[in-house]
C-alpha cells in the first residue's frame, strides 16, 4: 500500500489581544449657552458654558471655615430665574472688581457645582447647582439688559417657602389682602430710621404670609399696594429674604 502526503512549511502567528471594552464618554458641546433652568448634572464640572446674567447681589470677600478668601454673587437670567455664583482665592478679588450690582453681563467658560458638597457654605437660593466663576472665566458688559422685575418662570408653595432655612432668598406670588401704613425701624448699622411696610398675601388654601418692604420700597409701591388691597389682586413679590 502506497500512502501520500504533501510536506507544508507553517508559521506560529501570535494573535492581537481583543481591545478592552471601554464605554464612551459623551464629552460636552464647547462653549454652549445655558439658562439656569436648563443647568442639570450633565453640565457639572466642565466648565465650558456661556450664560447671560445680571447682578442682583454682591457680598464682600469673606473667608470660609477651610482659610479660603470667596466672593459670593447672586446672578438672575433672563428667564427671571436666580442662581448663586462664587469666586475663590485670587479669582475672588478678580470678580469682585469686574463685577458691579445691577449690571447685566455675558459669561464665557464657567462651570456649575453641586450645593450639597460639604463645603461649610450657606446657600441663599434654593437650588441644586451652584455657578463656579474660574481663571478662564472671562466676562464683557451684556448689550442685553435684563430688567430686575422680569417675573420668575414659577413660584414656590407657601408649604415650601416656609420650609426653607433663615436667610432664604425666593419668589412669592399670591392675592394681597392687607397693607399697613408706614412705619419706621431704627438701623444699627447705619444708625438713621428706615421707613417699612407690611403686607400680607394669601393663597388659595387661605393661608397667609406676611412681608416687609423696607426702604425705598415702601414708599414707592404704598399706593399701588394700597389700591390692590381692596381689589383682592395677585401680586408678585420676588428677591424676598426669610427672618
Amino acid at each position: 500500500m502506497v500512502i501520500s502526503y504533501n510536506l507544508t512549511r507553517t508559521r506560529r502567528v501570535m494573535a492581537n489581544p481583543p481591545a478592552p471594552n471601554i464605554p464612551r464618554v459623551e464629552i460636552p458641546p464647547m462653549n454652549r449657552n445655558l439658562t439656569f433652568q436648563n443647568v442639570d448634572m450633565e453640565h457639572i464640572y466642565h466648565n465650558c458654558w456661556i450664560i447671560r446674567a445680571k447682578v442682583l447681589w454682591k457680598a464682600q470677600i469673606r473667608v470660609n471655615a477651610m482659610g479660603n478668601q470667596y466672593l459670593r454673587c447672586i446672578l438672575l437670567d433672563q428667564h427671571g430665574t436666580k442662581m448663586e455664583a462664587i469666586a475663590y482665592s485670587n479669582q475672588a478679588f478678580r470678580f469682585n472688581d469686574m463685577l458691579h450690582t445691577g449690571m447685566t453681563y455675558d459669561f464665557t467658560s464657567v462651570g456649575f457645582n453641586p450645593t450639597d458638597m460639604l463645603d461649610g457654605h450657606f446657600w441663599y437660593i434654593c437650588m441644586d447647582y451652584v455657578i463656579a466663576l474660574h481663571s478662564r472665566t472671562e466676562v464683557s458688559m451684556s448689550a442685553h439688559r435684563i430688567s430686575s422685575s422680569i417675573c420668575p418662570p414659577c413660584f414656590p408653595q407657601f408649604g415650601a417657602i416656609l420650609s426653607l432655612r433663615d436667610k432664604t432668598i425666593t419668589d412669592v406670588v399670591a392675592i394681597l389682602v392687607y397693607a399697613g401704613k408706614i412705619q419706621h425701624q431704627w438701623d444699627s448699622v447705619y444708625r438713621r430710621h428706615v421707613p417699612f411696610v407690611e403686607i400680607a398675601l394669601m393663597n388659595f388654601r387661605r393661608e397667609i404670609i406676611f412681608l416687609r418692604l423696607s426702604q425705598q420700597h415702601a414708599g414707592h409701591h404704598l399706593y399701588h399696594l394700597q389700591r390692590t388691597e381692596n381689589l383682592f389682586e395677585k401680586i408678585a413679590v420676588t428677591y424676598v429674604q426669610l427672618n
